[in-house]
């Protein structure tokens, strides 16, 4: 999917292949109904000769939020927002039987443990991170909504998001260490299968040329962003 920013003040994705304006689009929309059926706030979508299409939305991104709050060094309030997605999360689907975590299907030998993983989610939305979500005057506004997984334990779905913020922003350990954040959470017992679910899905996903783009474009800081200019420049 292309994004583009339009001076429309709209917000267009495109889809670059043919299965996936079939496929990526319809599933896209789906998973705003579903958000909604939950209760949980997430941007309108209409198709525009298949194109996805949506209002600009001019607020903080829920990550930079987490950022300010690093600046101050304030961790109780980077945890309460933790908190807020968490809640969310787990509000975004109805439950099924612990024995049916996908984690038990794949091959991956891992132990079944119903304390362990937790909540298990009929369906899993991957895109719940601190990016892909708005902060609007104390709520979250969820964009982005494309990548889901059936019977997916909650905290995978946390533990994924949290990778990913820690990934782009690893100064977070100074303000709140992630073996804090794992305890806080309950992962202990299920981080290393989490983190093996993690990378056979991000095999299934994950763009390799991207990857390798984010990982040389990493932000520690200003002196980062001029490093990060003079790259692009050569």
């Amino acid at each position: 999917m292309a994004t583009r920013f339009t001076k429309q003040n709209t917000v267009e994705k495109k889809p670059l292949t043919k299965m996936c304006e079939q496929t990526h689009v319809k599933q896209m929309l789906k998973n705003v109904d579903l958000i909604k059926q939950a209760g949980i706030k997430i941007a309108e979508y209409r198709v525009d000769d298949g194109i996805l299409v949506s209002s600009y939305i001019q607020k903080p991104i829920l990550e930079d939020v987490i950022m300010e709050a690093l600046k101050e060094n304030n961790a109780d309030e980077i945890y309460r927002l933790i908190d807020q997605v968490y809640r969310e999360i787990l509000q975004s689907s109805e439950q099924v039987s612990w024995k049916d975590n996908i984690l038990y299907t794949l091959g991956l030998e891992i132990e079944e443990n119903e304390e362990a993983f937790g909540p298990i989610l009929k369906v899993g939305f991957l895109d719940m991170s601190f990016r892909n979500s708005f902060y609007c005057d104390g709520e979250i506004l969820w964009f982005d909504q494309e990548w889901v997984l059936e019977a997916v334990p909650a905290k995978f779905i946390l533990y994924y998001a949290l990778t990913l913020l820690y990934y782009s922003y690893p100064q977070l350990e100074q303000c709140c260490p992630s073996p804090d954040v794992i305890k806080r959470y309950h992962m202990e017992n299920a981080y290393e299968a989490f983190k093996e679910f993690q990378e056979l899905f991000g095999y299934l996903v994950a763009d390799e040329a991207q990857v390798v783009t984010g990982g040389t474009f990493l932000i520690d800081g200003m002196v980062d962003y001029i490093s990060n200019v003079k790259k692009l420049m050569k």
